[in-house]
């Protein structure tokens, strides 16, 4: 989709230039397109090769968002690539396990800001990330919809994440949530997003005061309801902007 309007354009137009596409179960190779102008791109059903081929071709992308990965018809090496543009990169559902932290350790990102993932094990490939890139990494956004273990021997602290949204997570993922905030894995975070469903694992398990108390910075808390929990309701939000001040643990009716 090209544009604002989302027209359709033929993939086999090699003087379509668009600035925006979104791509399901597509080969890359069937794409006859100019990657010239492309800054967004939302692409599923790729393989590791394909979305390899995307990066290197969409020089002036920004926004990227990779969902359900797969392995493809052959085994594929993925090698390594820079991109100097993108900012913002959402890794999400692989089909198949393990492809998503082999895609993230290829990629060397100069400008990335915004990291969106629903892995908890990528936590443990940040640190690398970060370090070959030498990126600007400030807002981390967690969808962690699966049970996995989670080795922290392997965790490092992420100092430049100043905002951390937590948008779904399970009750055993809370107990993650809990290690990670308290035991200074953000050790400069100045702003923390709950959805209404994480925040109340947290308060449940007695995290939410205990955040609370900690008067070394201040922290935003916005609860909302997850629009894939609840997609009808209008969203509900609270904030504490002094951590000195208690907050209420929120309550919604659904009509």
């Amino acid at each position: 989709m090209p544009d604002s309007l989302n027209q359709r354009l033929s993939i086999l137009n090699p003087t379509a230039s668009p600035e925006k596409i979104e791509l399901m179960g597509i080969p890359f190779k069937s794409i006859q397109i100019s990657w010239n102008h492309l800054t967004s791109a939302k692409i599923d059903f790729f393989d590791l090769e394909g979305a390899s081929q995307l990066f290197q071709c969409a020089s002036q992308m920004i926004d990227c968002q990779i969902l359900s990965l797969e392995h493809g018809a052959t085994t594929f090496p993925m090698p390594p690539i820079i991109h100097h543009r993108l900012k913002t990169l959402s890794l999400c559902s692989a089909k198949e396990w393990g492809l998503v932290p082999v895609l993230l350790d290829s990629l060397t990102l100069p400008c990335l800001h915004e990291l969106d993932i629903d892995e908890a094990i990528l936590l443990t490939h940040l640190t690398a990330l970060v370090h070959r890139s030498s990126c600007p990494l400030t807002r981390l956004t967690l969808s962690l919809k699966f049970r996995e273990d989670f080795p922290f021997l392997d965790m490092q602290p992420l100092p430049g994440v100043v905002d951390l949204v937590v948008e779904a997570l399970n009750k055993e993922q809370a107990f993650l949530i809990n290690k990670l905030l308290l035991e200074g894995y953000f050790p400069n975070l100045q702003h923390l997003t709950l959805r209404l469903q994480a925040f109340l694992y947290l308060w449940d398990m007695n995290i939410i005061p205990l955040l609370l108390d900690r008067k070394r910075r201040e922290y935003q808390f916005v609860i909302g309801f997850s629009p894939c929990a609840l997609s009808s309701c209008s969203p509900l939000e609270a904030e504490s902007r002094d951590i000195g001040n208690p907050i209420r643990k929120p309550s919604a009716r659904h009509t």
